[in-house]
């Protein structure tokens, strides 16, 4: 009902403004055609005969005809601009749900089309906006809790107002900002706003930098750590920090699965001449049927894992950013995991 009240009003006053265009413009071409008729003696008329008949005739069928075909025109097009102006006044108060039916003139239907693409991508916004509201309330709340709980403890006298009870609550705040950081790379990143600074990049250097940075959290783990990468990658223009921070997700996220005396395997190769694929695949617990895509979520993480659950979410949308792609694969529970992206070599 509410659309049809918009299409309703919009196409009386467009109705309007066309009629009044074309009567112009059919007055204006009868008027001339009249006068052309005398002046040209057309039907036997001299010219001063202004009221002969024969030029009335043929000035009322010029006229005529343009009404015919104005009108006409003017029916297509006057109902699909309509429905544009319509759904564009629905678009500004929120409602992303409008479509347009895409009719009419070639230019009107590609209108309708971009505006409906339009309205798709609003409603994507907007969602993944209240997704993203929604998991910070709910991330927020426990660290949250635990420093108001900590501090009215001290304050009622029921905690010692002691340094490891402040360590504790400073880490907890640590983690807020950690996870404030994090949310704010993803939703750069997904709303397209992520900004690069691309130069050019040698994937070898990645993996080798990546797997020193990680080398002391491995031996800490006593997982082994193990970097490899064939000769003569081409070169990739890309963001060096942003991808040496996929690598080092990639291979935070294999320590926490892999148990001691496991190891993890990280690898650099050009499966063709235009895209370069990195690989990190561990020999920790693996992934149940159906985990493959649930693991790049928001705030996908196990029972015992002590990560913020975002590690794997910010590379998906890094790698997306860079034109790449990322996909994960196990031969089941216990047996490992691989974890695989791909960057293009040019974009």
């Amino acid at each position: 009902m509410a659309g049809g009240h918009w299409r309703r009003r919009h196409r009386g006053r467009f109705g309007c403004l066309v009629g009044a265009v074309v009567g112009f413009v059919v007055g204006m071409a009868t008027v001339a055609t009249w006068i052309v008729a005398g002046l040209l003696g057309l039907a036997g008329i001299h010219v001063g005969s202004l009221a002969a008949p024969g030029q009335v005739v043929l000035a009322v069928a010029v006229g005529a005809i343009l009404l015919i075909v104005l009108g006409r025109g003017a029916r297509r097009v006057s109902a699909p601009v309509a429905d544009l102006l319509a759904a564009a006044d629905r678009l500004a108060i929120g409602d992303y749900e409008v479509r347009v039916p895409e009719r009419g003139p070639r230019e009107l239907r590609a209108a309708a089309r971009s505006l409906n693409t339009l309205a798709q991508r609003l409603a994507a916004t907007d969602e993944r906006r209240r997704a993203l509201l929604a998991d910070i309330s709910h991330e927020l709340r426990t660290p949250l809790t635990v420093v108001r709980g900590g501090l009215e403890g001290m304050l009622d006298g029921l905690r010692p107002r002691d340094d490891a009870h402040l360590a504790a609550l400073r880490d907890e705040t640590l983690l807020i900002d950690r996870l404030i950081d994090d949310l704010r790379t993803v939703a750069l990143a997904q709303a397209g706003a992520l900004p690069l600074h691309v130069a050019e990049v040698e994937p070898a250097a990645l993996v080798d930098d990546a797997v020193a940075a990680m080398t002391g959290s491995a031996a800490t783990a006593q997982v082994q750590l193990r970097g490899r990468h064939a000769d003569g990658l081409p070169t990739l223009v890309a963001d060096a920090d942003r991808l040496a921070e996929v690598l080092r997700n990639l291979i935070a996220n294999a320590l926490r699965h892999t148990p001691a005396g496991g190891t993890i395997d990280v690898e650099a190769s050009a499966p063709d001449a235009r895209t370069v694929a990195f690989a990190v695949e561990d020999s920790g617990s693996g992934l149940a049927p159906g985990d493959a895509e649930r693991i790049f979520e928001r705030f996908q993480r196990s029972a015992d894992s002590t990560g913020s659950g975002l590690g794997l979410s910010i590379a998906r949308e890094l790698v997306a950013a860079h034109g790449g792609s990322i996909a994960a694969s196990s031969p089941g529970p216990g047996r490992g995991t691989t974890v695989r992206f791909t960057i293009p070599v040019a974009r």
